[in-house]
Parts: C-alpha cells; sequence; structure tokens
C-alpha cells in the first residue's frame, strides 16, 4: 500500500485509486454499484449497458473514527469481505443478503430507495 506514486514500479501490474472520504451514504452505510457492459466495437466505440446490476452494501455504518480505520466491514463492499463478518452483527438496513454472501440491492431498489423512483435509469 502506497500513498505516493514515486513508490510505484513500472513494469509491474498495479492498481491506482483514490479513497473518497466523503462517499454518497444510504441509511448511513458506503455502497457502490455493479453495472454490466458489453462493448461491441472500440473504434467507433459502442456499448451497451445491461438493464439490471445491483448496489453492494458496507454491513457497518461509515465513519472516518482512527480507531475504525482498518475496519474492513465499515469500509469495503466487496461481497467476499462482508460474508465473512458474524451473522447477526452490524446493520443491514432492510437489504438483500444473497447467498454467497455480503448485503445487495438490486439496482431498481437503489435508485428507488436514493429518490429516484427506479425509472430512467
Amino acid at each position: 500500500l502506497l500513498n505516493d506514486i514515486v513508490g510505484v514500479s513500472y513494469g509491474e501490474a498495479v492498481v491506482l485509486q483514490r479513497y473518497v472520504e466523503k462517499p454518497l451514504l444510504l441509511d448511513g452505510l458506503k455502497f457502490d454499484l455493479r453495472l454490466y457492459v458489453l462493448v461491441t466495437s472500440f473504434n467507433p466505440l459502442e456499448a451497451f449497458l445491461y438493464t439490471e446490476g445491483f448496489g453492494r452494501f458496507a454491513s457497518e455504518p461509515y465513519t472516518l473514527d482512527p480507531g475504525k480505520l482498518g475496519d474492513l466491514y465499515v469500509h469495503l463492499t466487496n461481497s467476499s469481505i462482508q460474508k465473512e463478518r458474524p451473522a447477526g452483527e452490524g446493520a443491514r438496513s432492510g437489504l438483500v443478503e444473497s447467498d454467497e454472501g455480503g448485503s445487495k440491492c438490486s439496482l431498481k431498489g437503489l435508485a428507488a430507495r436514493l429518490g429516484g423512483g427506479g425509472g430512467g435509469w
């Protein structure tokens, strides 16, 4: 884990990202979107967005409290991480718990909960 791009070794595969300190929250929980896109051509660009996707949620309320910065259940939305959370612990806010683990919500349901009504997404 690096805090400065100077430490990147060129010639090897790396992932660069910036942590969003003030993310959009739903019921106090951090979430991300899983969208599916089919790209049929790059020149000219032609892509199709599948009409359904889903939101993935952290299972603990978001905070920047220094004591919680290492808490994966607060800061990460990956289902593979969230499914390891002990049963009965953490906030769920009426989200669907998938068989694979973690908390998910359909894209239409997410739009409705965010006030968009689910239409036009």
